[in-house]
């Protein structure tokens, strides 16, 4: 079994990884910015302080850096701040344990594509366009220039239960309510098992470079917003769906697709992709009935 450090322990990705690898006999010790989490298998690291040392964090021979601050929103409003989190602390986190010779496992985002045409190559040129992109694009090329063993793993949306957009739908419609949602932008919804799946298979492959793990298919906020109103069996009309420039969205964070090529993965393991609205009847279904 492996000493495995998990940077970003309090997100959705990285409690759910600790939770399983300690399951299945690994030591896992989980960073967290919240003081009042610490405990077993937890030390105290916020990757926002310029203080931040890499060098005071545990011995490791895995390190999967799960903590990132993804919502582009954010990136853009504080570039400063997203940077340290989503590039600086991440490169120096892999120089600190490629020297050590321990495996880095750095989790990116199909957002290093201008996210214009589907089922992207993990080889293909990064195009990103958003700040978040342009922030996961640079530490994909930071880390894996330290060498081979480094992995990236990029993922689509991840789904969880707690989403706020979601379940907002799930009581608007439950209540015959509208809901407003875009047809233009799309994601190719994965789960946190995908997510496990994924980071398990690329742990077990042992090699450096890109693995992606995405649905089989693109699926727009519309269509989603359509489809949990025919499971609770109500009309369907009560979504309007609108574009997001209506709401605001700048043009370069519209996704108009996110699926990814999932080959590698694929040929690494018994994972196989699901269509994307299979994932959110996979997430939501205890509030579907």
């Amino acid at each position: 079994m492996a000493r495995i450090v998990i940077l970003g322990a309090d997100g959705a990705i990285g409690r759910h990884m600790a939770g399983r690898l300690t399951a299945l006999g690994h030591d896992v010790t989980g960073t967290t910015r919240r003081s009042d989490t610490l405990g077993p298998g937890r030390v105290l690291a916020d990757l926002a302080d310029p203080a931040f040392s890499a060098m005071a964090l545990p011995s490791a021979e895995i390190v999967l850096i799960c903590a990132a601050m993804a919502r582009f929103a954010d990136c853009r409003e504080q570039p400063e701040l997203s940077r340290r989190v989503n590039v600086a602390v991440p490169a120096q986190v892999g120089r600190h344990y490629e020297a050590a010779g321990a495996r880095v496992v750095l989790l990116s985002t199909s957002a290093v594509f201008d996210c214009l045409a589907p089922n992207m190559a993990a080889d293909a040129p990064m195009s990103p366009l958003s700040a978040y992109g342009r922030m996961k694009a640079e530490a994909e090329t930071a880390l894996l220039a330290l060498g081979p063993s480094i992995s990236v793993l990029r993922l689509t949306k991840v789904l969880t239960p707690d989403i706020a957009l979601l379940n907002g739908w799930i009581a608007a419609l439950k209540a015959s309510s509208p809901v407003r949602s875009f047809t233009d932008m799309t994601v190719a919804p994965i789960t946190l098992d995908d997510v496990e799946a994924a980071l398990l298979a690329v742990i077990a492959d042992g090699a450096g470079g890109r693995y992606q793990v995405s649905a089989s298919d693109d699926v727009s906020y519309a269509a989603i917003a359509g489809h949990l109103a025919r499971r609770l069996g109500v009309p369907v009309s009560l979504v309007e769906a609108i574009d997001a420039a209506s709401a605001g969205i700048p043009p370069n964070e519209v996704t108009r697709f996110t699926s990814l090529d999932t080959r590698r993965l694929q040929a690494a393991s018994s994972w196989r992709p699901s269509p994307g609205l299979a994932a959110v009847d996979r997430v939501f279904a205890p509030s579907l009935g």
